[in-house]
């Protein structure tokens, strides 16, 4: 059991060691507003569907934003709520606001990745800024961004938000959320052009227009759930300049409302992300698993040097946790949460995989999209 014990310490260390690094690499958000000539045009697209409790906020403070070239678009894509009446709320004061509407998803397609293409068919931008309905914005972040992409002469340009949430579960399953995910993705890699990671993310995906259509654009990716971090691939496969910045302090998200909510929207996205290889996400649930949890299974033990490796495994594992508690507003010492939070997670996941194999297939938002003709769009 001793030498169980030091495999599962030598893991943590090396995860801690991991994100230590990728955090040291990553950059915040710079502070400056300030360019070279005349700001570019950008072009926001937000699309839509059934967003009424969020969208009116998000809608307002991007039509805040402090900069003086920008055109924003709402892709209204089929909403059944109360959507379209909020947008047109919106519209009354801010008649800039354009509005496309969507009556009809086309064979072949995602519903969000249709109306992002929609949304780019009329827009007049040379920078695209893709961002969700949920997407709370400071008036300078725009002028921050764009000025980020101009003066270090980046092609795409990713910004990860703040999230917040009401409920603390929420906020602390987003936290193990994103250790999970960085350790997979291995985000700050994405700006070496020598390395094939990429990122993506739907929160905010600012990109050049030529880069955009000369990657294929969403056409390429139509049938992708994972759109974000796809249209993050197919840029770095074009050879385009790819970064990620940490934006807490411009960018905010009022994520899941609660872990039914979690559990619900996560559906579509689990296998997609590791496209579609069962075995690997068996495998990857396992080791989170084992590496989590199997310390505390090794402390009940009586040899001193065991329960000494496991509890300092155990240790480590809360730290990799403790490193994005800020990242939801949590403070560190909810770390101590981190076994039941993996729990949690692990069924989440493994249930968005059983139902995607049971269904043969994803459904989403009114619509069902055979497994099969899924994975037919590889990238």
């Amino acid at each position: 059991m001793l030498y169980l014990a030091c495999a599962l310490l030598a893991l943590q260390l090396y995860n801690l060691v991991l994100l230590l690094y990728g955090r040291a690499q990553a950059r915040d958000l710079p502070s400056g507003t300030t360019i070279d000539g005349a700001w570019p045009r950008v072009s926001i697209i937000i699309p839509a569907r059934d967003e009424e409790a969020e969208i009116e906020q998000a809608l307002r403070s991007v039509l805040a934003l402090d900069y003086p070239n920008v055109e924003v678009i709402v892709v209204n894509d089929r909403s059944t709520d109360r959507t379209s009446e909020v947008l047109t709320m919106v519209q009354a004061t801010h008649p800039q606001l354009r509005i496309e509407t969507i009556t009809e998803l086309p064979a072949g397609w995602l519903g969000k990745n249709h109306a992002l293409m929609r949304g780019v068919s009329i827009a007049t931008g040379e920078l695209l800024l893709f961002t969700d309905a949920d997407i709370v914005f400071t008036p300078d972040a725009l002028k921050r961004t764009v000025a980020l992409l101009v003066n270090d002469r980046i092609d795409h340009l990713t910004v990860s938000p703040v999230i917040r949430s009401d409920s603390f579960w929420i906020n602390m399953l987003s936290a193990m959320f994103i250790r999970n995910f960085t350790l997979f993705v291995k985000p700050w890699r994405a700006r070496d052009p020598k390395s094939p990671n990429h990122i993506g993310l739907g929160a905010f995906n600012l990109v050049r227009r030529n880069a955009y259509e000369a990657a294929g654009g969403h056409e390429r990716i139509r049938l992708r759930p994972d759109d974000d971090m796809k249209l993050g691939k197919i840029l770095k496969l074009g050879g385009f300049r790819q970064e990620i910045v940490f934006g807490q302090d411009a960018l905010s998200l009022q994520w899941y409302s609660s872990v039914r909510a979690m559990t619900v929207g996560l559906e579509k996205n689990i296998l997609a992300g590791v496209d579609y290889r069962v075995w690997f996400l068996a495998f990857g649930l396992c080791v989170v698993l084992l590496s989590d949890l199997g310390p505390l299974a090794l402390l009940g033990w009586t040899d001193v040097p065991t329960t000494i490796v496991a509890a300092s495994a155990s240790f480590v594992s809360m730290w990799t946790i403790a490193l994005f508690l800020p990242f939801t507003s949590q403070s560190r010492l909810t770390a101590v949460l981190t076994p039941a939070l993996t729990t949690i997670l692990v069924w989440i996941f493994a249930r968005s995989a059983f139902l995607t194999l049971k269904r043969g297939g994803i459904a989403w938002r009114g619509c069902f999209y055979p497994l099969a003709e899924l994975r037919q769009n590889e990238v």
